[in-house]
């Protein structure tokens, strides 16, 4: 089981994928304050069908997201400069460690941070889980036909009573996919964990338990659609002999932990086919997204 944040285990291969550029919180900030203070913004080009090319209007148009600043974010402003009773303020810049300095102090106060958050309408971060599930069950069925469907609903039905157990997990999001041949079933999830109970989480991962809560999941599913319809991979004297086997060994479950908003961010993109490196894609779209993350 690897944890390296730059593989994702896909089809059953860990496959790299470039990580996206990480912001520091106060950057991050800094960009949308300077984005919510401007208060005209250049026009973007509209596209004329009839001249058959952008028009680019030239005028400054007013910015939708200009919001006069609140005491806190004057102060998060005011933090670049030493001198702050003058029309140049930029004339007056700290240097770049005084401003770290200072906005460092400044997110430090849990009221200012709060109210800078609010204002600029960012969601406080909290650490996620990237899991991904390959099961060992490669062409074994037709996923696109009658027969696909009840490995899809073994699937999905193991990952959503895994998610929803124990409160592990405040919001997450999940995808299916049928693999660059289309004859490869399998998932990735984007799960936050609870920061009510983190710490209980983080060892329940750490130990590889989830590996084993999944496993027993889709046991629990398995034996519940024993009496429906099976493809091809359910045959045999014992339609539940060895299926549980399909999620054993080192590359079924893989996980990684997002401890960073863009790190999170970038695999919650990766769950949407349209967004998928090269490498990566499927060869059709099973438009199997769930989730409120």
């Amino acid at each position: 089981m690897v944890h390296n944040k730059n593989e994702i285990l896909d089809e059953g291969k860990n496959k790299f994928i470039a990580e996206g550029i990480m912001k520091s919180e106060i950057t991050q900030i800094d960009n949308l304050v300077i984005l919510s203070q401007q208060e005209y913004v250049k026009g973007v080009p509209l596209w004329d069908s009839d001249e058959e090319d952008y028009v680019d209007f030239g005028n400054d148009i007013p910015n939708p997201d200009y919001k006069r600043p609140t005491p806190s974010i004057q102060k998060w402003i005011n933090a670049d400069y030493y001198k702050h009773d003058t029309d140049e303020p930029w004339k007056y810049m700290c240097s770049p460690a005084q401003v770290k300095q200072e906005k460092e102090k400044i997110l430090k106060d849990p009221n200012l941070k709060r109210a800078i958050y609010r204002f600029l309408g960012i969601i406080p971060f909290n650490p996620s889980v990237m899991i991904n599930i390959s099961p060992d069950w490669k062409d074994q069925f037709n996923i696109s036909s009658a027969e696909g469907k009840h490995p899809k609903l073994l699937l999905s039905s193991a990952i959503e009573t895994y998610l929803g157990s124990c409160n592990r997990y405040s919001k997450w999001k999940y995808c299916l996919e049928c693999g660059g041949e289309g004859n490869f079933l399998h998932a990735h999830i984007v799960a936050e964990i609870n920061p009510d109970c983190h710490k209980s989480v983080m060892t329940h991962i750490n130990n590889g338990a989830h590996k084993y809560a999944l496993m027993k999941a889709w046991d629990k599913h398995l034996k519940q659609q024993k009496s429906l319809p099976y493809a091809k991979w359910q045959s045999g004297k014992d339609n539940l002999k060895g299926k549980v086997g399909l999620l054993k060994g080192n590359f079924s479950v893989q996980r990684t932990i997002l401890n960073h908003p863009s790190l999170r961010d970038d695999k919650l993109k990766y769950l949407i086919e349209a967004n998928k490196p090269e490498g990566h894609q499927n060869k059709y779209d099973l438009n199997f997204v769930r989730g409120d993350f």
